[in-house]
Parts: structure tokens; C-alpha cells; sequence
């Protein structure tokens, strides 16, 4: 039996549908039984997640079809691997959770797959909905007719800058518990339960997951899901090791946990943890302070494109033309605060509106009340293999016309050693200068 078969044996034939290729029309809804249930609770806080993209619903908070969407990318995560083609391993992913659309097949046959062999639905109580206002810590101002202020920390700025920068005080699901019952075919249970740990460990709900919002913390469970060891133990141990398409995956992956035994509140771990990616793009490492030049060369490289010495701080000859940090995800939105300064630049690919971060920080809880801190670099394609690079300045730039084919590799220094990429720079970073242990999934 293959990979693409043993989800589709024996209960394909038994939902009524064909193979592929074979010529179907829409299939009969395919019989369901609840047989996994599981009771979750936030840990750190929720944006989004309701029925409404970015919105917060204090009646219905979390969504099932958001929950669908994040297991299905925690699927192929999970299997990437073991498939050839992308092809193939979508269709599968299809039978399992639902595809609506028809398909054309390579032999010219309409392929209708339907609603899947998964139903999910959702039961929230114990909600608490808060001001992001909230979150600000109070910090002295150095004035004398005023002590104190309410201040972003960095880590939060970091963390939540999409909410806070069009809205200065968005909502968001402070606490939550929710119960998650799910019906599918006998034949699922296995890859649900590894999408569902991958999930429940790794991933969260709502929106900014990869930064650890909405983390979650399992309560209890009809099915005993597996361990984050148990789960790296599984992916390691599948001979498979395909990479179709740009599909992230966890095979190849890399987890970092902090090899000091610090375990503070999920809050605070949550933070500290954003703050180790922080402080790698940002300060201290790529700056000194907020009064300095960026260590990075994409402001020197983006200095000469749009004009060259009449800025107030000029372009080092120092500093080669590449954006090392397109690796750690796209798109990039440059903006100078010197003034004169270069107007505002947009990093992308030509191909793609954006390439999610392959970085996920999160705090991973241990204990009711208590974390550690957990990165995770997933194994997608470097930036330079998705596409052609394209830097576009705003339309109210001296040379509006976008630069095509920027150069993304480039060495980068961590602790006086030399490393060919972003990725590996922030990896070594994370385990020379915040002494994160590694452990190669």
C-alpha cells in the first residue's frame, strides 16, 4: 500500500468515491462518528480567531473552520515527507478535510473530492476579552511632572505590531477554554492525532501563532496525544524524506529550548522568547541602539538604489547589496526615520505576496501555570529557491520603478564566526548568545 492509499482503504470505496482519474461526481457525505474530543485553554493572548478574519467575538471567539485551517497545515507539516509531488499529497489532504471545488485531472477527468471524512465543532466557556492597552508595562519617563507612563515593551511592540499599528487599543481574548470534538472515518485517527499534537505543541489559534499568540495548553483528552519527543521520535524515525513544493515541514526541522531550565508564566516565557528574534533583527544585535545605523545591509544597499549621499546617514561602503533577512520571511517593509532619509521600500518576490516566517516562538507550557521557551525553524526552501527578489519603493519615490533580482544570500557573523545565511546566523544566535539547546527533528 502507498502513502496516497492508506488513507483511502477501506473507507474510500466506502464514502462512495472513485479514484482519481476515474471520473466522479460529487460524492455522498461520508459517514462520521465523534471520536476524538479534547479540552484546550489559552495560555497567551488570542487575536482574531472568530468567524471574521482579525475580529474578536466575545460569543463565539474560536471557529471551526479557523481550527480546520490550522490542522490542515499542520498535516502536511507533518507529511510533507512523504510525498513525491505536491499534487498528490493536496488531494489527500482534500479526502481528509474537504475540497469543494472540482478538479481537472492530468487525463482530462473532473475530480469532485467533497466534504472530506472530517467534521470539527467547537464549545467555548470561560471567556475573557481584554483591551490590548492592557498589556503596556509602567515605566518611568525621566520627566520630573511626570514619574511614570504606560509603555509598549519591546517583546510586545514585536510580538503584536499589525494590531497595534492601525488601532492603538484592539481587543483580544485574554482567557479561554474550549471544548473541540471532532467526527471522522476510522482511517483518519492516526494523522489527526499527529496534526492535532503537531497543533496543539507547536502551533496555536488565531492570528500571529508563529510569534505565540494563542498558544495553547491541553487540558484533556479522549485520545492520548503524542508528546513533542514522541513526535519528533515518529518524524525522525520515517525513512521518507521528500520536499514537494515549498511545503514547510517538520521533518528536517529544528527545535531550540532554552538549556537553562528557566520556567517563568506563559506570559513571560511568551515574551522572552519573542525578544530572542527581537533582539537578533532589531537591538542589540542588529543595532546598537535606537540612535544607530542598522548592522544590516539591506539599509546600505537601499541607500545607493534610491539616491546615495544626500541622506543624512550615506551608504557604507562596508556593507554589500543583499537582504539577508528575506529569509526569515517576506514581505519586508523598510522605513527610515532620519531625516533626510530614503522613502519607504517594500521587499518581495516577484512570484509570491509573501513567504510566511519558517520561525515560530512560542512558550510551550509545562505545568498549569508554567512554560519554557520553545523555538522552532521549520524546513521550507530558502528564499533565493522560492522566486526573484523585487524591491519597490512607494509611489512617491525619486525612482519609483521596483529593483528586480536583489541578491538574498549573504555570510552574516554571530560571535565572530561567519555563517552563509540569515537562518543559520539567528540559529547560532539563538544557541552561542541566549544558550538555547538544539534538537534536529
Amino acid at each position: 500500500m502507498t502513502h496516497s492509499e492508506e488513507l483511502l482503504s477501506p473507507d474510500f470505496e466506502l464514502f462512495g468515491l472513485k479514484r482519481p482519474g476515474s471520473g466522479v461526481s460529487t460524492p455522498p457525505a461520508p459517514p462520521r462518528r465523534e471520536i476524538i474530543s479534547l479540552e484546550l485553554s489559552l495560555i497567551t493572548p488570542m487575536f482574531g480567531g472568530s468567524a471574521e478574519a482579525g475580529q474578536v467575538d466575545p460569543d463565539r471567539p474560536v471557529n471551526a473552520k479557523s481550527i480546520r485551517g490550522h490542522l490542515r497545515f499542520w498535516w502536511r507539516a507533518c507529511r510533507a515527507h512523504l510525498y513525491q509531488d505536491p499534487h498528490t499529497m493536496f488531494q489527500d489532504e482534500a479526502r481528509l478535510f474537504g475540497q469543494s471545488a472540482t478538479e481537472v485531472t492530468d487525463d482530462g477527468k473532473r475530480l469532485t473530492i467533497g466534504p472530506g471524512c472530517v467534521d470539527i465543532s467547537v464549545s467555548c466557556h470561560h471567556v475573557t476579552i481584554a483591551e490590548t492597552n492592557g498589556l503596556k508595562k509602567r515605566e518611568p519617563t525621566g520627566y520630573k511632572d511626570r514619574k511614570e507612563q504606560w509603555k509598549w515593551t519591546p517583546q510586545a511592540t514585536y510580538a503584536l505590531f499589525p494590531f497595534i499599528e492601525g488601532n492603538p487599543n484592539p481587543p483580544y481574548t485574554e482567557k479561554l477554554r474550549f471544548s473541540l470534538c471532532i467526527n471522522c472515518a476510522d482511517s483518519a485517527v492516526q494523522q489527526l492525532i499527529r496534526a492535532l499534537s503537531a497543533w496543539v505543541h507547536l502551533g496555536g489559534i488565531g492570528a500571529r501563532t508563529r510569534r505565540g499568540c494563542g498558544s495553547l495548553r491541553l487540558v484533556c483528552s479522549s485520545h492520548n496525544l503524542l508528546t513533542l519527543d514522541d513526535l519528533v521520535c515518529a518524524i525522525q524515525n520515517e525513512g521518507q524524506d521528500y520536499r514537494p513544493g515549498g511545503t514547510p515541514r517538520l521533518k528536517g526541522a529544528l527545535l531550540l529550548r532554552q538549556a537553562n531550565g528557566r520556567r517563568p508564566d506563559h506570559w513571560k516565557c511568551w515574551l522572552d522568547t519573542v525578544d530572542v528574534l527581537r533582539s537578533f533583527r532589531q537591538i542589540p544585535y542588529g543595532r546598537k541602539d535606537h540612535n544607530s545605523q542598522s548592522n544590516w545591509p539591506e539599509t546600505d544597499a537601499i541607500r545607493r538604489y534610491a539616491g546615495g549621499t544626500r541622506y543624512r546617514h550615506p551608504a557604507r561602503s562596508s556593507m554589500p547589496d543583499y537582504y539577508p533577512r528575506a529569509d526569515l520571511g517576506l514581505p519586508i517593509i523598510f522605513e527610515f526615520k532620519d531625516d533626510p532619509a530614503p522613502p519607504k521600500h517594500t521587499l518581495s518576490l516577484q512570484e509570491y505576496d509573501r513567504m510566511a516566517s519558517p520561525i515560530i516562538t512560542k512558550a510551550f507550557p509545562i505545568a498549569e501555570n508554567l512554560s519554557e521557551s520553545l523555538i522552532v525553524v521549520l524546513d521550507t526552501p530558502h528564499v533565493w529557491v522560492m522566486g526573484t527578489g523585487k524591491l519597490e519603493p512607494e509611489s512617491k519615490s525619486a525612482n519609483p520603478i521596483p529593483l528586480s533580482g536583489v541578491r538574498f544570500e549573504g555570510p552574516l557573523k554571530v560571535n565572530g564566526k561567519t555563517y552563509p545565511n540569515a537562518r543559520d546566523a539567528f540559529v547560532a544566535f539563538a544557541r552561542e548568545v541566549k544558550k538555547f539547546k538544539e534538537v534536529t527533528l
